[in-house]
């Protein structure tokens, strides 16, 4: 999982009232989110590695380019 190229990856902002429990389910639910989606794009074939470049679609993902989570509040 940790090896090759990467396909998905996200940024996660500490935020103030973030504790390392907090922080850590935070990072746990995006990971599962980006494993989910670079599974999904392999199985259906949308992501490939060319000279150790990843296409999705057949284009090149520019490596700025990030998954940024929308922070929800979960008071409700």
């Amino acid at each position: 999982m940790d090896a090759g190229q990467i396909i998905v990856q996200a940024v996660i902002p500490i935020l103030p009232e973030d504790t390392p429990a907090t922080l850590r389910v935070r990072i746990k639910g995006v990971e599962k989110r980006c494993f989910v989606q670079a599974l999904q794009w392999i199985a259906l074939n949308r992501v490939k590695v060319v000279d150790e470049c990843v296409l999705v679609d057949g284009r090149e993902v520019p490596s700025e380019v990030l998954l940024s989570p929308c922070q929800k509040s979960t008071e409700n």
